[in-house]
């Protein structure tokens, strides 16, 4: 079973399939330690544009891209990729 939440080797493919970017946001009040982005860009097929931008927050960069997936795979925006 895949551990994409702590498994660099799991996540780190999904990360570069979907052209995921991760970003440090700095120290969250009352924590001690730094918040993660994990943030894309959803295409407009029909004008092949950028359009949304969505992005969700974890404590590591691999929970803040789980989330992502999760809210991308909600909102039925996870886009196949060959």
């Amino acid at each position: 079973v895949a551990h994409y939440d702590t498994d660099w080797s799991a996540t780190g493919p999904l990360i570069e399939k979907y052209n995921f970017r991760l970003y440090e946001r700095g120290y969250a009040i009352g924590e001690d330690r730094s918040l993660w982005t994990a943030a894309t860009w959803c295409t407009s097929v029909a004008w092949n544009i950028e359009v949304d931008r969505i992005e969700c927050f974890g404590k590591t960069p691999l929970i803040a891209v789980c989330h992502l997936i999760l809210a991308l795979a909600e909102a039925g925006k996870l886009e196949k990729v060959a």
